[in-house]
């Protein structure tokens, strides 16, 4: 199966919250996401989610460090 995007994941979650079924569509048809793929998913938002607060925090030392010409 191709990757899954985060459209068809955020789809599949609100169908899941309305119908119980965690499923999207495509031009093929349903399909169904398992619960392997979700938590991959989950995991993989999260490392993104540490990665950027990672940059941030990069970034904000940095500014810090440079001295303010005024």
């Amino acid at each position: 199966m191709e990757k899954i995007t985060k459209r068809q994941m955020y789809t599949a979650m609100i169908n899941y919250a309305n119908d119980g079924k965690f499923v999207f569509d495509t031009d093929e048809g349903e399909v169904s996401i398992t619960a392997d793929e979700i938590v991959a998913f989950a995991e993989n938002e999260i490392a993104l989610l540490d990665k950027k607060a990672a940059k941030a925090k990069e970034t904000a030392a940095k500014k810090k460090t440079e001295s303010d010409a005024l």
